[in-house]
């Protein structure tokens, strides 16, 4: 390939390849891969390309991978960068050669399709032009004529902007060349390219961050891993990539990057791009406040930065400006600590201070400078920042404003306000120790006040509740009620009758809390009651997700998604008294649904997880790694279990490091049966090893799902504990009232025994689990109930029937050994296609191609010696 640098033309070497499918079988396409199998088709049959895109998302490597696939050889490149004011058709300057001012477009695309057949005889005429937005009207002119009458293929890289000025635009829409448009990676998209790249999985929380500092863009997503694997910020934790808090520090491409970037523009321009810098991202009325309209466009046109139509905060849309993180930091570092102050000075205003990200942004700068911010701004800051997800931005903010209302800044009010704050942070951070200081001092200064006012009041019982939290995860529930027991104590000495009894039900709730969390089944007829004759609604938010599990367990589903109902839209209104309402109340309805055999289809990663009970809200902040979970449950429920494992193995290690909730107890269950059935029995024995020495901490609430998730692991091992270990379960659950996991080890107890007729009081069994039928709502206890008489029966059509209702449910049985070896992979498809599955589905389900899938089911059937997916069902039965 032949490039113009600096009026030279450079020789690159030769590559021949081909177009076809058959490239790179055996892995997951890259993201873009598509679109470069569809630009190499086009020049490879003799047409022309133009690739439109924002910067940075990988124009310039599609192309040039377009063209290795389609075999171009002998191809010459030009760039709009090459352009200077006043020398018009500059960048084709060394082809021409000397030339006429007056000579018609015409002419000069005629000499320089005979300058490129010159240069490589016989082989297509191709012209590559990078940045063509950039190029000289003249320039892009003759390589529009020249295109239109075939004298040469053009493959052309620009701006998106850049195509709805001509001649680019007349082009495309008169079909002389195909436009391909580039958008920044999807989440997912950006998931797949950082497996690409650090060859292993990425805990989501690290995905949806790299994602959202990148805006998707290829060059900078590529640069922040770069940068953050040098650092030590990216690092690998039991085999899965997590990240440490903290900024990163800008690669050296990025600094030189920035650098020639900040030498071409104008004194506008580059006042527009340091005051940017200092934020990354603001709402376009809010920029336009303090930099010209001229500027701006400079920085669009040059491709500097981007904008964005979305969600307004004061609703409806809002066009946002911004640049990506790493490019922001950069540019950042070039600005001078005086210059900085100025321009942070400017930030200063309603506009920006109306913009979450902007204003964290701005008041952590300001602070950093040395800039004197009110308590008050620092205070909207940090809510901003829980909300952003951001719990290390809030400790820094409410750190600088406690340390100023030490000083005199602030009341006392304030203080504790900031305090509450912090501790809140710290705890989402792993960070107990911490937090309890800062809440017992928090709760001191109210109890030094000479009075508590009802705004005081409410401060103090969200800190109480704060307080028996960090202490029941820490200490347990004794302790948690014993914190719970001195605030009521305090507040009897302080408030009259009235009062009291109005703060004893916020308590009250608070208790109730604690001992849901820590799986008390003599709380859920109080919780419910409390629930559902409360006046004050939103003093009882944390209480509805634990409420809501219990009520799943007792198989009260359609009782738990009520209140899941009721309370999201509560909890979205008052995110001042409890923040984790939303996320907590839509983890548990979820939780809810699919345990009664609702099975969502194919998840999104990032789906909002109270949308399904209509909280209106996607700003809580639920912890990332909870999608991990939600995606491993979801595949699980589909008979993915490869997909299962990884995800449950993913979100072990990040609950490893930080786990507020006990979830690490449930995850490694869930793993363990994943990798069980996925024919991992190392791995699953592994995770059911390390769950044995975990503390359950205040996840108690799950531990039905734990014990019931563990005898599913162990009768994919073909455990010969299985059946005690089964007796042991159903019995301990009829003891708490959990029918739903009662009914559950009951069927597994008939369904999976070696011998049915065996059972000792088959028939007082069977009746049981008829009567949990008639108490556990959903459409998996009826499945279940179904399973049990097909087997009991004897009746095989209805078995098989039966079998294939449980699929439905998201319920995916082991079966007996066959006597041949299967691979995983082998004995994976044979599950779903004896449980009824198409090929077409299987393939979805696993991410695979149908032929595949058809070349796995035909290795099974000769393998175990059956012909069809009913005698199949039959023989792994």
């Amino acid at each position: 390939m032949t490039r113009l640098v600096d009026g030279m033309v450079a020789l690159e070497p030769r590559r021949s390849s081909r177009v076809g499918p058959a490239e790179d079988q055996g892995r997951r396409p890259a993201p873009h891969e598509k679109h470069s199998r569809a630009a190499a088709r086009t020049l490879a049959g003799g047409g022309s390309v133009v690739v439109a895109g924002p910067p940075g998302v990988g124009k310039t490597h599609l192309l040039g991978d377009a063209l290795r696939r389609a075999g171009a050889s002998g191809v010459v490149t030009v760039t709009g960068t090459d352009v200077r004011v006043g020398e018009p058709l500059r960048a084709l300057s060394p082809l021409l050669g000397a030339r006429r001012a007056d000579e018609p477009t015409s002419v000069v695309a005629g000499r320089l399709a005979d300058a490129l057949g010159a240069r490589a005889p016989g082989a297509p005429r191709i012209l590559r032009a990078e940045d063509a937005h950039l190029l000289d009207d003249g320039t892009a002119d003759v390589l529009a004529w020249a295109a239109r009458q075939g004298d040469l293929q053009v493959a052309v890289s620009m701006r998106t902007q850049g195509l709805s000025r001509e001649p680019w635009a007349g082009l495309w829409r008169d079909g002389v060349v195909e436009r391909v448009d580039l958008a920044p990676f999807t989440r997912d998209e950006v998931e797949e390219r950082l497996v690409e790249l650090l060859q292993a999985p990425v805990a989501t929380d690290v995905v949806h961050r790299l994602a959202a500092e990148s805006g998707g863009n290829a060059f900078h997503l590529d640069e922040l891993v770069r940068a953050e694997r040098a650092s030590g910020a990216l690092h690998l934790h039991d085999g899965v990539w997590l990240r440490a808090a903290g900024g990163t520090v800008p690669s050296t491409r990025m600094l030189d990057l920035v650098a020639g970037d900040l030498a071409r523009l104008d004194a506008g321009a580059r006042d527009a791009l340091e005051v940017l810098s200092l934020v990354e991202a603001v709402p376009l009325r809010a920029f336009l406040e303090v930099v010209s309209q001229d500027a701006l466009a400079t920085l669009l046109r040059h491709g500097l930065v981007d904008t964005e139509t979305g969600p307004g905060v004061a609703g409806g849309h809002e066009v946002t400006v911004r640049t990506q993180a790493m490019y922001a930091q950069a540019v950042r570092g070039q600005i001078p600590s005086a210059r900085r102050r100025e321009l942070l000075g400017r930030l200063d205003t309603p506009s920006i201070d109306d913009d979450p990200a902007a204003l964290v942004a701005s008041v952590t700068l300001a602070l950093n400078s040395g800039l004197t911010v009110s308590v008050e701004r620092i205070r909207s800051a940090t809510d901003a920042a829980f909300v952003l997800k951001k719990q290390h931005a809030v400790v820094q903010l409410s750190t600088a404003a406690i340390e100023d209302a030490k000083g005199g800044g602030a009341s006392g009010r304030a203080m504790v306000e900031l305090l509450l704050q912090r501790a809140e942070a710290s705890r989402s951070m792993g960070r107990a120790a911490a937090a309890a200081r800062d809440v017992r001092d928090a709760l001191d200064e109210l109890e030094k006040a000479e009075e508590l006012t009802d705004d005081d009041l409410a401060t103090y019982l969200r800190g109480a509740a704060l307080e028996s939290g960090i202490h029941h995860y820490e200490l347990g529930l004794g302790e948690a009620l014993r914190r719970l027991d001195a605030a009521s104590a305090a507040l009897v000495r302080r408030l009259g009758p009235r009062r009291y009894r109005a703060a004893a039900e916020v308590l009250e709730s608070t208790r109730l809390t604690r001992r849901g969390w820590d799986g008390d089944p003599s709380a859920l007829e109080p919780a419910v009651l409390l629930l559902e004759g409360t006046q004050n609604p939103q003093r009882a938010l944390s209480l509805v997700a634990p409420t809501i599990l219990a009520l799943g367990h007792a198989g009260r589903v359609a009782e738990g998604l009520g209140l899941a109902r009721r309370y999201a839209p509560i909890g979205a209104a008052h995110t001042d008294l409890y923040r984790w309402a939303v996320g907590e109340i839509g983890v548990a309805a979820f939780f809810v649904a699919l345990n009664a055999g609702v099975v969502p289809a194919e998840p999104s990663d990032y789906d909002d997880p109270a949308a399904a009970v209509g909280s209106g809200s996607t700003r809580d902040p639920l912890d990332p790694v909870a999608v991990h979970v939600r995606r491993g449950l979801i595949a699980a429920a589909r008979g993915s279990w490869r997909t299962a494992a990884a995800d449950f193995h993913a979100a072990s290690a990040s609950f490893g490091v930080v786990d507020l909730g006990g979830l690490l107890s449930f995850t490694l269950a869930a793993g363990a049966r994943a990798c069980a059935a996925a024919g991992e029995s190392v791995a699953a024995r592994s995770a059911l090893d390390r769950l044995s020495r975990t503390r359950l901490r205040a996840a108690r609430s799950l531990e039905p799902d734990i014990r019931l998730l563990c005898v599913d692991a162990l009768a994919w091992l073909r455990d010969p504990a299985l059946d005690a270990e089964l007796q042991d379960l159903a019995a301990w659950a009829r003891a708490r009232g959990a029918a739903r996991v009662e009914l559950e080890a009951l069927h597994r107890r008939v369904v999976l025994s070696a011998d049915t007729a065996k059972i000792l009081g088959l028939d007082a069994v069977v009746a049981r689990c008829h009567e949990l039928g008639g108490i556990v709502e959903g459409a998996r206890a009826t499945a279940l109930v179904a399973h049990v008489v097909a087997v009991t029966t004897g009746d095989e059509a209805l078995r098989e029937i039966s079998v294939r209702g449980l699929g439905t449910v998201g319920l995916w049985l082991p079966t007996p050994s066959p006597a041949v070896a299967l691979t995983q992979r082998e004995r994976e498809v044979a599950a779903l296609a004896a449980g009824g599955l198409s090929s077409k589905a299987i393939a979805e389900r696993l991410t695979l191609s149908v032929r595949t899938v058809d070349s796995h089911l035909s290795r099974v059937f000769a393998k175990t010696g059956v012909h069809s997916r009913q005698e199949l069902a039959r023989a792994l039965r």
